[in-house]
């Protein structure tokens, strides 16, 4: 089991970090791997047999051109771990930062049954674990308050493709949600959710994909910070459902103790995200109901590739994120 899934993260923490020392006791002792990206701030780390350390030499050793494009100090240079994980052999990896680990092995939680969402519109998926008040990451402001009465009580779908973790203590919520409530979070312990159609923000706080979403894994280098992976995730969710899969939110037994943060400098970040969130999904789900899409990752390239191209038209994306996109499906189809 060790062999096939993997942690991803990237960090500019050393190894001494409260955080790291945390991971590292978690992998250590469910015999579990990460692969951790370095950036410039990165201090080298030291040998471990659970880590897969990778320095800015090794980056671009492997991806010589996909690693000069993505830009130094973002937080899309993770997207040269989901490689390197895939490359492994990893079947699905768990997404996840430095300062976010879990209590127990998420890969062995199992359930018996799962509560369905079918309204064709954004959720709020926190009112649905215990929480009225706040709101994810990337979730249109004016959605907040909204609740789509009772859920339907199913059976386990036949395939998870992307289970994204409630997280307490520290979930991940927006500037103004952290602003207007600044304490600690626990969610109740519900049935997981499955989306239908609805959408709600998937982010890498605390996500495990299956590894044929690999080429939907990109995160968008000329996107913010604080939008990059929301983006990544609403660019997914359509592509994930015209191809036979499923969103499922749930707990998988994580807490976070949240690295500090400038929390106007996030707001800063966040606001592209109020303006075009929804613009994101309406785009990329025209895209994949456009044509029959394949689960291989040329087929998923191609539609994503398309996305792309019309975010940059919109003027969402920069255009020089489609050199990198375009790196970037060169390397995952060489795999």
């Amino acid at each position: 089991m060790s062999n096939r899934q993997y942690l991803v993260i990237t960090s500019i923490s050393n190894q001494n970090s409260p955080g790291v020392k945390k991971l590292l006791a978690f992998l250590e002792n469910y015999n579990l791997h990460a692969v951790v990206v370095a950036d410039k701030k990165t201090p080298i780390w030291n040998s471990h047999p659970n880590i897969d350390f990778l320095s800015l030499e090794m980056q671009e050793d492997y991806w010589p051109k996909l690693s000069q494009k993505i830009p130094f100090n973002h937080y899309s240079r993770k997207n040269l771990g989901y490689l390197r994980a895939i490359s492994l052999g990893a079947e699905s990896i768990l997404d996840t930062d430095d300062d976010n680990c879990p209590t127990e092995n998420p890969w062995e939680k199992e359930f018996n049954q799962f509560r369905l969402n079918h309204k064709d519109s954004w959720i709020n998926i926190y009112r649905y674990f215990g929480e009225k008040l706040i709101w994810p990451r990337g979730l249109p402001l004016r959605f907040a308050n909204d609740l789509y009465g009772e859920l339907k009580t199913v059976s386990p779908p036949n395939e998870i493709s992307c289970f994204q973790s409630i997280v307490d203590g520290d979930p991940d919520i927006d500037a103004i949600g952290r602003l207007l409530y600044p304490n600690k979070i626990f969610f109740s312990n519900e049935l997981p959710v499955i989306l239908d159609n609805g959408t709600c923000p998937t982010n890498s706080q605390a996500t495990i994909w299956m590894s044929w979403l690999l080429p939907l894994l990109y995160l968008p280098s000329t996107a913010t910070f604080r939008m990059t992976d929301i983006w990544r995730g609403l660019i997914a969710q359509p592509a994930i459902k015209s191809l036979g899969g499923f969103t499922v939110f749930g707990k998988l037994g994580f807490n976070q103790d949240r690295n500090e943060h400038d929390l106007m400098k996030d707001f800063e970040s966040e606001i592209s995200g109020h303006l075009y969130s929804e613009k994101v999904t309406e785009i990329s789900s025209k895209v994949w109901k456009s044509k029959n899409f394949e689960r291989n990752n040329y087929s998923i390239s191609e539609g994503l590739f398309e996305v792309y191209e019309k975010l940059t038209y919109e003027k969402i994306i920069e255009f020089d994120e489609l050199q990198i996109l375009q790196e970037w499906i060169d390397s995952v189809t060489k795999l």
